[in-house]
């Protein structure tokens, strides 16, 4: 279904080649159309940009999250409609490399089982600061508390994670006793916030350090072994996060680092040459190597938007305003900013929060 006439063309910021931030340009590209029942089109208010965006190795389309206004629905899409605001991500999985979204663009083709519709009190660019960060912490630290409950540390009250509750009678769903036992225990932990998303309520965090002043050393300012829980966003920071872990039973949670082979194998949908799957496999034993003699467990999570339970309970999370945005935004057409702030995404230096590019 068709809400209005498209332009035969339109602008997408695109890596041309292999290439640094520094080579993005913003391109003429043919406006996309709906090519199967399930497929949506929106027209991009806002894009997220991602470090796995700025690492591709090979000319792309950039732009894995975005928030927009619905132009078009395949024929199998009965839950949105033209004219709603949704937000959402590319891939679920197994992630098809060979059709790149190129969601920082004026128009992107997406699936609508991948996509949310957004609250009227979430603006476009915190909707799409927020979705990815917010759906991988949920994934990574509910596999965190699971890790810490096998390992005989206190879990949080409810055995279900971060898992919402049956609906109560207002179409809402209950607070999870899990969300309460995060809130107690945070108060009595060192929390550094991740980019993207702050909490809501400032009683959550008892101190904020940023880990790039402490001359390398986060162990001069967070007691070693004193962290149950580890979510790890950083290439750099796992062998500084490890000593400040209790020995016996902590648990670091990685998004930042080479994923197991198997897991490997499932995001690209196919068999991996040897060489590639040795490599992945010794990653891990490295990983074995920096917590050997210790009681730390350690763990790899490539969040995906693949399992629609995890994307609304994001969904919930942004809804209900338990998180909110810390967006860096900069305009499309401002390419020399762009650029700029992507590099700072490609390094991981400079800048706060979550890199979005205004489109509309």
């Amino acid at each position: 279904m068709a809400m209005t006439e498209l332009p035969p063309t339109m602008r997408s910021l695109v890596a041309p080649t292999y290439c640094k931030p520094a080579g993005y340009e913003i391109q003429e590209v043919p406006t996309p159309t709906i090519q199967g029942p399930n497929d949506i089109l929106i027209q991009v208010h806002a894009a997220g940009i991602m470090t796995a965006d700025t690492l591709m190795a090979l000319p792309i389309k950039l732009g894995i999250v975005a928030s927009g206004v619905v132009i078009a629905t395949g024929s199998a899409v009965t839950t949105l409609r033209p004219g709603d605001a949704v937000y959402g991500m590319a891939f679920g999985r197994p992630i098809d490399y060979g059709a790149p979204p190129g969601f920082c663009a004026e128009y992107a083709l997406g699936r609508a089982d991948l996509f949310l519709s957004k609250p009227a009190h979430v603006a476009f660019e915190d909707a799409a600061a927020l979705l990815g960060n917010v759906l991988t912490a949920v994934q990574s630290i509910e596999l965190g508390h699971r890790l810490l409950g096998e390992g005989g540390r206190e879990q949080p009250a409810g055995q279900d994670g971060l898992r919402p509750r049956r609906p109560e009678r207002d179409g809402l769903r209950r607070r999870p006793a899990a969300e309460d036992g995060l809130r107690r225990r945070a108060r009595h932990r060192h929390r550094v916030h991740v980019q993207g998303a702050a909490p809501a309520a400032p009683r959550a965090v008892d101190r904020v350090i940023d880990y790039q002043r402490c001359a390398g050393r986060l162990a001069d300012a967070v007691p070693p072994g004193s962290v149950d829980l580890a979510y790890n966003t950083q290439f750099a920071a796992l062998r500084g996060a490890i000593p400040l872990l209790r020995r016996d039973a902590g648990v670091v949670v990685s998004i930042a680092g080479v994923p197991p082979p198997p897991l490997l194998c499932q995001l690209v949908g196919r068999p991996l040459p040897l060489l590639v799957r040795w490599m992945a496999g010794l990653a891990q034993w490295w990983y074995a190597f920096l917590l050997w003699g210790t009681g730390v467990r350690y763990a790899f999570v490539s969040g995906g938007a693949g399992r629609r339970e995890d994307l609304e309970r994001a969904g919930e999370i942004i809804a209900r305003g338990k998180v909110r945005a810390l967006a860096n935004v900069v305009r499309l057409e401002d390419i020399g900013a762009v650029r700029e702030a992507c590099q700072m995404v490609y390094t991981g230096k400079g800048g706060v929060g979550q890199l979005v590019v205004k489109v509309v």
